[in-house]
């Protein structure tokens, strides 16, 4: 039996304050949605929805690796952000 669990969902007001947004917004208008389902043969499966469709991720070796590559792309952008700041001043 799996389990499942929604963990961010930006048409809930803390959730979409979370995430940038002024007012709640539904996944298919804009907005974001995240659900985790633990599947006993599986492991766990991380939905993410959006406007421009849906994307799931299947077992902890996925789930490790776009984590991985999400903290990538934050830690490239602050990287940016000190360079630009550098050489504005």
């Amino acid at each position: 039996m799996a389990y499942t669990q929604e963990l961010l969902n930006t048409a809930r007001p803390h959730d979409a304050a979370a995430c940038g947004y002024g007012s709640p917004i539904e996944h298919d208008l804009g907005g974001l949605r995240i659900a985790f389902e633990a599947d006993e043969f599986l492991g766990p499966c991380v939905t993410i929805n959006g406007i421009e469709g849906e994307v799931t991720l299947t077992g902890e070796a996925e789930v490790r690796e776009a984590i991985r590559a999400l903290n990538t792309a934050l830690n490239r952008n602050a990287a940016l952000a000190a360079r630009q700041m550098g050489s504005a001043a």
